[in-house]
């Protein structure tokens, strides 16, 4: 039994240490989702034109634009995802591509 709490507690304490920063929750995201390579090795940068683009969605949903300088290639689509919207929810950082409304 106290192993089984011991477990979650690592697992909850990695989740919140992959998500603590934007940065980093985007690199866990890319990692998650099938690019290592770009995880570990693209150069993200917030994405200012973006963001003064979708100024009054991004407030009122609480996210950021980040651009990747490497964009990993969807394998449905064939097609490379370069943009990706950053949230906040508490102290923790959730990513996912972005996509306009």
């Amino acid at each position: 039994m106290r192993s089984l709490f011991s477990l979650l507690v690592l697992i909850g304490l990695l989740f919140i240490l992959f998500h603590i920063s934007p940065h980093t929750a985007l690199r866990t995201h890319l990692l998650f989702n099938g690019h290592p390579n770009e995880a570990l090795t693209a150069e993200i940068t917030v994405d200012a034109q973006l963001n003064e683009l979708e100024k009054a969605r991004f407030e009122l949903t609480g996210e950021s634009a980040y651009t990747l300088d490497k964009p990993p290639v969807d394998r449905n689509t064939g097609q490379t995802v370069s943009q990706f919207t950053v949230s906040r929810k508490g102290f923790i950082y959730l990513a996912k591509p972005y996509a306009p409304q």
